[in-house]
């Protein structure tokens, strides 16, 4: 099968198992950081090493948390993240917990910018060296000073704070690197924040995808009786949300799942990604829109916001019997859709 056909994830994942599987086993305790699919932790396991896991993203019945546990460890494998302030903040928490002398092997793919992630690394570890480069991947390797200059080891050192302006006045809001619109609200967020319903009181309410829960802040504003829930996948975003929201329920895990099964809400509301990594990526919207249809209650409504190209109405018509454009600016939609039919 061609390099292209083959998803990103799956295709850097084999390659660097097949990376590991040439070397000699690697003995003693390993970190596998943000191994999507657990690929290269089973070889790992395979080769002897203690194996431990830290993944961001909740994928499945794959566990993820906030930072990495404390360690040390022998060793740690990188998978490269999206974004140079995330790949600074995944270096320093990782090679915090490998012991001096220890090794750190980065990966990714060529396209995702890996060739230029070497000089970022060297900056925190000294000398580094490209040690494979197969299958549009590259593979970088470094080893731990007994102290690294001005490392950066716990979480609390990547908060930052930004002011937000929303309906009513302004916000702080915690946030971390990679999280959707660090610091900013976006346009398609701006837009679903200024279209919110008029009245909801009582209501039980879901942010899916809430973020740093910029939206969640701007719902409990204008509705303060309203029953809020919130969820991610991304452990950073449910850390940043449950200190942004105090008191609110918030939920870390792969969409639908890490909501109980009995929970039915009055109105879901969604920014969702569209993209994962550089690559179009359909499969979390038509998730929730799936979802949304069978946890509405019967005169809920689903109010969910994508870029105007994106054939949004005729897959929630697929699944609702009302769908209308709630309101649109330059490059975004608001979508409403319903179970029941308007009137007027």
């Amino acid at each position: 099968m061609p390099v292209s056909r083959i998803p990103r994830e799956a295709r850097v994942a084999g390659v660097m198992v097949r990376y590991l599987a040439a070397l000699p086993p690697l003995s003693g305790s390993v970190l596998a950081v943000d191994d999507e699919a657990g690929a290269v932790e089973a070889e790992l396991a395979r080769g002897g090493a203690l194996v431990s896991a830290w993944r961001r993203r909740a994928v499945g019945d794959r566990p993820a948390h906030p930072w990495p546990p404390d360690g040390p460890f022998d060793a740690a494998t990188l998978r490269l993240p999206k974004g140079r302030e995330c790949l600074r903040m995944a270096l320093h928490a990782t090679v915090s917990r490998i012991r001096p002398g220890g090794s750190l092997w980065l990966y990714g793919s060529n396209d995702e910018g890996v060739r230029s992630a070497g000089k970022l690394l060297g900056s925190v570890l000294g000398e580094v060296r490209t040690v494979e480069t197969r299958g549009h991947c590259r593979f970088w390797r470094a080893v731990r000073r007994a102290e690294p200059d001005q490392l950066r080891s716990d979480l609390s050192d990547w908060e930052s704070r930004f002011t937000l302006e929303l309906p009513g006045g302004a916000v702080q809001l915690l946030s971390y690197p990679g999280l959707f619109a660090h610091g900013r609200l976006d346009d398609g967020t701006r837009l679903r924040i200024g279209s919110l319903p008029g009245k909801l009181p009582g209501a039980r309410v879901l942010d899916f995808g809430c973020g740093a829960g910029a939206i969640a802040l701007a719902l409990r504003r204008r509705f303060p009786e309203a029953e809020l829930d919130l969820v991610d996948s991304d452990a950073l975003a449910v850390e940043a949300s449950r200190r942004n929201l105090p008191g609110i329920r918030v939920h870390l895990g792969d969409a639908w799942s890490a909501l109980p099964s009995s929970a039915r809400f009055d109105l879901i509301v969604s920014n969702p990604p569209f993209h994962r990594g550089k690559e179009e990526d359909f499969q979390l919207i038509n998730r929730l829109i799936d979802g949304a249809a069978q946890r509405l209650r019967r005169r809920g409504e689903l109010l969910v916001v994508a870029q105007r190209r994106i054939a949004l109405g005729r897959w929630l018509g697929d699944r609702f019997a009302a769908v209308r454009v709630e309101s649109e600016s330059r490059g975004y939609r608001l979508w409403l859709a319903a179970q029941s039919l308007w009137r007027g």
